[in-house]
């Protein structure tokens, strides 16, 4: 889970068309998507609607090119 107001780690891997998802770590989700073959990468940020503003930086962004077994 996000921390608020601290630094978080996000991680994504990617392994074909399965998409695993975490936070600080601890897993969230997988998602497979069979319809796209590639892609670019892209960070959002949104504001959560109780929030009276945020601020975002993103920092130690690295992609790793794994091998396919």
């Amino acid at each position: 889970r996000a921390r608020p107001r601290e630094n978080n780690q996000f991680r994504l891997e990617v392994n074909s068309q399965t998409m695993r998802f975490f936070v600080n770590g601890t897993y969230l989700v997988a998602v497979t998507d069979t319809d796209w073959q590639r892609g670019d990468i892209m960070l959002v940020a949104q504001k959560a609607e109780e929030s009276d503003g945020y601020i975002v930086a993103f920092e130690d962004i690295a992609v790793h090119l794994y091998p396919t077994p």
